[in-house]
C-alpha cells in the first residue's frame, strides 16, 4: 500500500462492472468524499482492475468482487486523470473499510 495520502477517501456509492465477459475483474466505482478528510479529489470515478491492489483495513487481500457500495475507501491513481467533475483514474491500489 503506498505511504502517500490517498488521491481520493470516501465512500462507495456506485459499483459498475465493466468485465466484457461478465465476470467481476473490473469496476469502475463511482466515490463521494468525506467531510474534513484531506484527499487531492473529492468526488470521483475509479477505476478498478485483476491489477489493482486491494485490501482491507489490517492488510488482508480482497477481490473486486467483495465491494459493496457504503464501504469506505482510498484509492491511489496511477497514470492520466480526466479532470472532469468528477475525476476519473486507474486506482494502482486501494484500501477498504465496512
Amino acid at each position: 500500500m503506498p505511504d502517500t495520502q490517498p488521491d481520493v477517501y470516501g465512500y462507495i456509492t456506485h459499483i459498475k462492472y465493466t468485465a466484457k465477459n461478465g465476470s467481476k475483474s473490473s469496476a469502475v466505482v463511482a466515490v463521494k468524499s468525506l467531510e474534513d478528510v484531506v484527499s487531492t479529489y473529492k468526488d470521483a470515478s475509479v477505476r478498478i482492475d485483476e491489477h489493482t491492489l486491494m485490501e482491507n483495513e489490517v492488510g488482508e487481500k480482497l477481490d473486486i468482487g467483495q465491494l459493496r457500495e457504503g464501504h469506505q475507501i482510498q484509492a491511489w491513481f496511477e497514470g492520466e486523470v480526466q479532470e472532469k467533475a468528477p475525476v476519473l483514474g486507474y486506482a494502482k491500489a486501494v484500501r477498504i473499510s465496512p
